[in-house]
């Protein structure tokens, strides 16, 4: 991605969907912006929580926690954008007035751009929602 970051200037880039689950949101936070900042602010994001079992299962997730676990990393991810201090209290994570001292890079013209991937078992489709910063 850094990569292609480097050698375009208009392309908008993005890995995809990362699978929320398989990080620590404050991770996934400064991954994100280090790549906004690298592309100039061109990253496109989509997340997701995953739905194969034994995915999950190599980094001890149990498919029973994968929903809350994406909940909750989802809403820190979404508040971290924000900027400020960041402080959650929840059943998987729990972040205690956390600086953040990284921040997505604001290009006049140009929305950043979070993708939501949610799953839904009842019909076995993947409707997206977008969520927006200006």
């Amino acid at each position: 991605m850094s990569s292609v970051a480097q050698r375009t200037r208009q392309l908008r880039i993005g890995p995809l969907v990362m699978l929320l689950n398989l990080y620590h949101p404050l991770r996934a936070f400064e991954e994100i912006c280090t790549l906004d900042h690298l592309s100039g602010g061109r990253l496109e994001v989509g997340i997701g929580r995953g739905s194969l079992p034994l995915e999950l299962g190599y980094y001890g997730i149990s498919a029973d926690a994968a929903p809350s676990r994406y909940e909750e990393a989802s809403e820190i991810l979404i508040s971290a954008m924000k900027g400020g201090m960041l402080s959650y209290q929840g059943q998987h994570f729990e972040l205690n007035s956390v600086p953040l001292t990284v921040k997505l890079i604001s290009v006049q013209g140009r929305r950043h751009g979070l993708r939501q991937i949610d799953p839904s078992p009842q019909l076995g489709q993947l409707p997206m929602a977008q969520i927006s910063r200006a």
